[in-house]
């Protein structure tokens, strides 16, 4: 990077090369990458077992399967169908993610370099690497990382297109934000924002060059309707979630910066508070020379990137007060734009303010020092985080049934899992290949029973009540219960003839 002096006397610096800029964050986004990979074997969760059960169907039973439950995730889960022809395992499918990841932190800091400079670049790659929901999507066999990369790259190709590009970028805004409503419908949410934003702020581009706008428009709009209009028949998978209330509601108004972590959600919101806190307080003291550094373009890009990280947010809150349907990951899409605006509005008040900054040199370091490692330690914590104990469970499970008696799961998803980490003696065979995951699926026949060995250990899930109401019936009893806690607690009952 070179220097020389404006003719106010100023030094300024050229900035870096496209191949020195794609270094740098490329150096980020592996180092962030590399970080994570010790943890994509933790214990797998309910959705991720999901995700591997759906995907390893043949492509017949895939579509049958999406008719009944589903059918939201049939575009990640034909995408994970091709991954896993590679490798099968959980880790492999976890990669899938960590490389949107990856990708998502790179292309932030190439557009926080666009927005307003290396160093707002440099800020908004960290805090999208550091952010507790986009670590825990990376190390998850689930569509939301990808919702984060398109959406990043749909608004990438908005801004491109603001800044004189032509229709071709726009169409690449509308295929982008396609892509991200495929991986998970409300993903689709923050394009739409950032666009509305554009139309609102920026009314005489949009009539200058609305032939430009109206048919990839209106082809994003016909898809997005279309597509949830054979969706939202599936209701009942979002019947669970829960409303939002207490705990539920505080972690909802984190938004993008939210994660299942709790230590970690915590780290990032204070760093971005004092973050936020900090540069809107060198701002309004220096309201003087705003004009002088800060453009209208520069506001009407603010604006986007708030409605991109927020809007989601408030929408989905606003639509749980009457049918709760928020949860944070739903909002993984908007962390990028959490990440550019804080370094945005971050780089604003320093080009304010930069003598006084200099001159306090010492505080900001350490300041900033301080920030990093609030972010780091919250980025480790949320890797770490595990849903569920079923790596604990299987291993605990393994060691009981031994050689005499027998696992029943009354839920082949179930089955499955637990097969991951230890493979233990089944309940006698299945009574037909069930392809619907949660559905009883074991011989209930006198005969089976009866041959059936005096030891059995049934994991709870869906319909377990049934099949051991049945057992009962057929001489079993109770002998105890062993629960691995978790957020989603994993069970265990002995029953003993």
């Amino acid at each position: 990077m070179t220097t020389s002096l404006s003719r106010e006397g100023r030094v300024t610096r050229a900035p870096l090369s496209p191949r020195a800029l794609n270094l740098t964050f490329g150096a980020i986004a592996v180092v962030a990458s590399l970080a994570l990979v010790t943890s994509l074997g933790k214990s797998i969760w309910t959705d991720e077992a999901v995700s591997l059960y759906s995907a390893h169907l043949s492509w017949p039973a895939l579509w049958q399967q999406s008719q009944a439950v589903d059918r939201v995730f049939l575009p990640y889960y034909a995408l994970l169908h091709l991954w896993l022809l590679i490798n099968g395992s959980i880790e492999w499918a976890r990669v899938l993610s960590l490389l949107a990841y990856a990708l998502s932190v790179f292309v932030v800091g190439r557009l926080g370099d666009r927005l307003a400079g290396f160093w707002c670049g440099v800020a908004a790659a960290v805090l999208c690497a550091t952010n507790p929901l986009m670590v825990q999507e990376a190390l998850d066999a689930r569509p939301y990382a990808l919702t984060a990369l398109f959406v990043t790259l749909s608004i990438a190709f908005l801004l491109r297109w603001l800044d004189g590009g032509s229709t071709q970028h726009f169409w690449w805004y509308a295929v982008a934000a396609i892509a991200a409503l495929a991986m998970q419908l409300l993903a689709v949410l923050a394009p739409l924002a950032a666009l509305a934003v554009v139309i609102l702020r920026r009314p005489a581009i949009t009539r200058v060059r609305w032939r430009s706008v109206v048919l990839p428009t209106g082809v994003l709009l016909v898809v997005s309707i279309g597509f949830a209009a054979i969706t939202l028949g599936q209701r009942a998978q979002v019947g669970w979630i829960h409303s939002l209330t207490g705990t539920y509601l505080l972690n909802a108004l984190n938004g993008p910066a939210a994660s299942s972590s709790f230590s970690g959600r915590v780290a990032y919101t204070l760093v971005v508070i004092a973050l936020l806190v900090a540069a809107v307080v060198i701002l309004l003291i220096s309201r003087s020379r705003l004009r002088a550094c800060v453009s209208r373009t520069d506001v009407d890009r603010f604006d986007m990137l708030v409605a991109w990280a927020a809007l989601p947010t408030v929408a989905l809150i606003v639509v749980s007060l009457v049918k709760p349907i928020y949860l944070s990951r739903y909002v993984t899409a908007s962390a990028p734009g959490l990440a550019l605006a804080v370094a945005l509005l971050v780089t604003k008040a320093y080009e304010v303010r930069p003598e006084a900054l200099r001159d306090a040199a010492l505080a900001v370091r350490a300041s900033l020092f301080a920030l990093t490692v609030a972010l780091v330690l919250g980025a480790a914590a949320a890797s770490t985080y595990q849903a569920e104990q079923l790596a604990q469970a299987s291993r605990g499970l393994e060691e009981q049934v031994g050689t005499t008696g027998v696992a029943a799961f009354t839920n082949p998803l179930i089955a499955q899992d637990f097969a991951i980490y230890a493979p233990t003696r089944h309940w006698p065979l299945l009574q037909r290949e069930n392809l619907m995951f949660w559905k009883l699926d074991l011989r209930t026949s006198a005969s089976t029973f009866a041959s059936a060995p005096a030891n059995v250990w049934v994991v709870l899930g869906i319909d377990s009540g049934r099949f051991i109401k049945l057992m009962k019936s057929h001489g079993y009893s109770r002998v105890g219960e062993e629960t691995f806690s978790g957020d989603i607690s994993v069970s265990i009952e002995h029953l003993r003839r």
